[in-house]
Parts: structure tokens; sequence; C-alpha cells
């Protein structure tokens, strides 16, 4: 049955393989992006191979903006099954190199993108009953890396969240589903794509680990988190 799965990020190679995999399985497709000209484009060749899909323009920053996308979306296209946030800044630049201005921007994007999304979803889902958040991160978040000090603490924050979040609705034995894809750091774009597919379909986390680096998931509720062995 096809769902309504919305993406962020619209701009990230991630978001732009995830889109053209859900919809060519038949969902209904919102894509989400502070960029207009990133928005229409991928927009317009999803529907051109047939997708039922709209773009909205948005800053995720903005808690209220927010709020007022998903709203539009759920008028559109219907209640949203599925949330996949894909924001990235790949970007190296030294600590020292880093403006303040420029550090807090990179968090909010980076951090508070993803919870004010969660927010705004999530008690949708609550009331419906179902429905499904994935977070995607990359091995950043377990493991800094010199040159991604903003980006390294956005996403360790990003996983923190996402597990107090999951044991919040453990304790309550709520249906809704949050996972966790971390890309590793030799993942391909449709590595990634896949690992976001299978956590959307509610996959094992052996079958999300073989397809992804490193992946945490967490299903009703119950956070797992497993290595990928390395032959």
């Amino acid at each position: 049955m096809p769902r309504v799965v919305a993406i962020t990020g619209a701009c990230s190679r991630t978001a732009v393989e995830a889109a053209a995999r859900f919809a060519g399985r038949g969902d209904r497709i919102a894509l989400l992006s502070r960029t207009p000209i990133a928005v229409d484009e991928l927009v317009t060749a999803l529907r051109r191979s047939g997708a039922d899909a709209m773009g909205v323009v948005v800053d995720t920053t903005d808690p209220d903006a927010v709020e007022s996308a998903v709203a539009r979306i759920e008028v559109e296209l219907g209640p949203v099954d599925v949330w996949v946030n894909t924001a990235d800044d790949p970007r190296d630049r030294s600590f020292r190199d880093h403006e303040p201005r420029e550090f807090r921007a990179i968090t909010e994007q980076l951090y508070l993108g993803h919870v004010h999304t969660t927010m705004a979803v999530l008690e949708r889902m609550r009331e419906r009953g179902r429905g499904t958040i994935v977070h995607v991160t990359s091995a950043a978040a377990r493991r800094g890396r010199a040159g991604q000090s903003a980006r390294s603490g956005a996403e360790a924050a990003v996983r923190g969240f996402h597990e107090s979040v999951t044991e919040e609705l453990r304790t309550e034995g709520s249906p809704v589903r949050l996972a966790l894809v971390e890309r590793g750091e030799g993942d391909s774009t449709a590595t990634a794509a896949s690992a976001v597919l299978r956590a959307a379909a509610g996959s094992s986390p052996r079958e999300l680990t073989a397809a992804a680096g490193l992946l945490a998931a967490a299903a009703t509720g119950v956070g797992m988190a497993v290595r990928r062995r390395r032959r």
C-alpha cells in the first residue's frame, strides 16, 4: 500500500536516491529543503517518472515553519507514514577557522532541525498509533574527525536525542518507530539509501547493518545497536 514519505535535506545525495526508490515502490513523496531550486528540480524529475510528489521550501531550524510544512503535507498528500531527516554538512573546516555564528548555524541545522521535525510529526503519529521516523547521520556521531568539529558535535547530539525519545516511546508502549541510520565512511549513496528504505520498512537490525556501515535502530520503541563485521 502506498505510503506518504517526507524527506528533509533534499539537496543531499542520500535524499535524492532514497526519494527515487520510495517513489519507485509507489509511495507519495514530500521533499523539504531550504533551497527552492533543489526542491523544484527533484520534484520535477519524480513527477516525470510518474510519481506523486510535492516540494516544500522550509528552514527546519524554525519550529513554526516546520509545523506549517507538516500541516501542508498532510493536507495535500495525506497523513505522514514515514519521515526521514537527511540534513548533512560534509564540508571540512578546522575548529580554529570556525566563527561562533557559523558553528551555531551548523549545530542548529544538523541537530535542532531533527528535533523540530520530530516534534511536529511525532505527536501526529502518536495520535494515529503508527508511523516511522528515520534520522540519518554519519560515523562522525560516534567518532569525531579533524575538520568536522561542528558536524561531529551536532550528530552526536542527534544520537543522544534519538535514544532518549526512543526510550520514552518504549516506556509508553507506543507503536511509533524511530530508527537511526549512521552512514559508514566508506558507504556509497546507494548503500545509505538502501539502509533508509530498510529502516522505513522496519527490517531487522542485522539486515540494516548489512546495508549500512553502522546502524542503530529502534523497532516499536526498543533500541538496538549493531556494528558490522569488516572482512
